[in-house]
Order: C-alpha cells, then structure tokens, then sequence
C-alpha cells in the first residue's frame, strides 16, 4: 500500500510542472523596465550632472542631467548611497517605452575619484534636455 501510495505521489509530482508552464501571470506584467550602466565619472557643474559611463566594450558614453530634475516633482533624478562592495552605477527607468526617472548610486564622499567638477564657465544646455537616452 505504502508503494503504490508513493508510486502515485510520484507521478503526480512530474505531472504539476507540464500544467505550470501553460499558465500566464497577466497580473504580474510591469510597464517598467530598466538598464543599469557602470559609471567611471560623474562632474558636478552649477547646473547639471555630466555622466561619463561605460558602453558595449570598451567604449565610454556621456549624458547631461539637469539638477532642476531633482527638485521637479514627481523627481526625474534620485540619488543612493553606494555600498563599499559596489562600483557606481546608474539605472535608467523607462514606463512603457518612455523615460521616467534615472537613479545615480553613488558615494556620497565628493572627495572620492569617481567625483570631479567642472568649471563654471562652461555652458551646458541643460534646456533641451528631456530624457536620458543610454546606449549600449
């Protein structure tokens, strides 16, 4: 009795899975999605970040953040803190295909050489910026 029992057990146990895979989690799609780049250097200016992060081999790419973002609300930038562990990154959030928010995770000391600044007398156009466009 105890064998068949088992038996039984058994074969129900290999049938679950082939009945799992049809089914779909339509209430568990987001419209979010992200990408994470590395970044090597980020300059602080009076009126934007200028991010230098790492592309497809060993290719390096640059955006312009304005720092009214920060200030906007909902917020298009956030800032984390970085754990020891971890090199800086930044993560770009997109809601349905369209730019939502960036998210710097840095360190926080500025003395810290992924920090730099530029001078004021350079000009950024921080105006015609409208989202932050990373490729790969």
């Amino acid at each position: 009795m105890k064998k068949i029992f088992f038996m039984a057990l058994m074969a129900l146990c290999l049938l679950v899975p082939t009945f799992a895979a049809d089914w779909q989690h339509e209430d568990n799609v987001s419209d979010l999605s992200y990408v994470n780049v590395t970044i090597y250097k980020i300059y602080d200016h009076v009126d934007a970040y200028v991010v230098k992060y790492a592309k497809a081999g060993l290719a390096v790419g640059q955006v312009v953040i304005p720092k009214s973002w920060f200030k906007d609300r909902p917020a298009q930038l956030e800032f984390r803190q970085l754990t020891r562990q971890l090199t800086p990154y930044m993560t770009v959030l997109k809601k349905g295909g369209e730019f939502y928010k960036v998210i710097l995770t840095l360190p926080t000391d500025r003395n810290d050489k992924t920090w730099g600044v530029l001078s004021h007398n350079i000009k950024i156009d921080t105006e015609s910026v409208k989202s932050v466009e990373v490729d790969m």
